[in-house]
């Protein structure tokens, strides 16, 4: 219950011109004696007036000094319990009542796309997770964004598939972005690419019929963007850790095992593999396919997989 202008004026009335009695108030504050009554029937559940001793018309203001100030302190616990209840409602209404159209936005052309992708990494406080495969929207120039984000705390988490990494530029950018912070794994494929900011907004870049990225959703917190998050937590579990570093070489493997499995791992592709170990790109197949076999796997990937962490190279 608050104090309305009548009760007020009843109440300081009551402190500074000493009536007594509903008629003595009425003529003090230009009220009806109904009013006063009502006005004074507040006053007296909040704590502010009680009655006399002399007389059952008379009326005793208490103190301001002694009423106002629990008054004041019981409002404010009432207040705060009601913006709490009310905050968690309205949060209940709109999840149960928002619109298709709410829960997914539509970025338009690529350069839009790009330009959202930028904002939600310069927006993010917490943790940026990523889904890295092609298609891409332009040549590799890096992502100053991400790295800006990191200089400020933000976690990022990356799984590239095999095919980001085809090309040393993405592998010199994969470089730049694990050295500034980023904890990345690589997987042999990925559903989708997929940027999740903070838990509570993910962006979905979709591909055109000509193979290239023409537009993106935008997804608000709901059961949908739950399975994001669900999808990108297992696909990190089963993603292979990626690294630049040196590695030690395994006792008794030849260095050349050594350093093609680690080529494989890091997704290279034959070509790539030939040139850094010096072969032809048919001597790097022959040699893929005798490690394959040795060890019962069935994809380059499971290759690379099994031998790194049996390995821990």
């Amino acid at each position: 219950m608050l104090i309305d202008a009548a009760d007020w004026s009843v109440y300081e009335c009551l402190l500074f011109t000493h009536p007594r009695t509903t008629e003595q108030v009425s003529r003090t504050v230009g009220l009806t004696s109904a009013e006063v009554r009502a006005a004074v029937g507040r006053l007296r559940e909040l704590g502010l007036v009680e009655p006399g001793t002399d007389s059952s018309d008379e009326i005793l203001p208490v103190p301001p000094d002694s009423a106002l100030l629990p008054t004041i302190r019981r409002w404010e616990t009432q207040l705060d319990r009601t913006r709490q209840v009310s905050d968690g409602l309205i949060h209940r209404w709109r999840r149960r009542n928002r619109r298709h159209e709410d829960l997914i936005q539509t970025v338009g052309e690529s350069d839009a796309g790009w330009a959202a992708f930028e904002e939600l990494q310069a927006n993010a406080a917490e943790e940026v997770l990523i889904f890295d495969r092609p298609p891409y929207v332009a040549p590799p120039s890096g992502n100053p964004a991400q790295l800006d984000a990191m200089g400020r705390g933000v976690t990022y988490r990356t799984v590239y598939t095999q095919e980001a990494l085809s090309d040393e530029i993405r592998q010199d950018l994969a470089r730049e972005a694990i050295a500034g912070g980023e904890r990345a794994r690589i997987s042999d494929r990925l559903p989708m690419k997929l940027v999740v900011v903070d838990r509570r907004l993910a962006m979905i870049p979709l591909q055109g019929s000509a193979g290239a990225l023409d537009s993106a959703v935008l997804i608000t917190p709901s059961a949908l963007l739950d399975g994001l998050l669900e999808l990108f937590e297992m696909t990190w579990d089963r993603a292979l850790p990626l690294t630049f570093e040196d590695r030690h070489i395994a006792q008794g493997v030849p260095d050349w095992e050594e350093e093609l499995v680690r080529l494989l791992a890091s997704g290279l592709t034959d070509p790539a593999i030939g040139r850094a170990l010096g072969c032809s790109e048919r001597t790097v197949q022959r040699r893929i396919t005798q490690l394959m076999t040795r060890n019962s796997v069935a994809t380059r990937f499971q290759l690379g997989a099994q031998l790194v962490y049996a390995r821990r190279i």
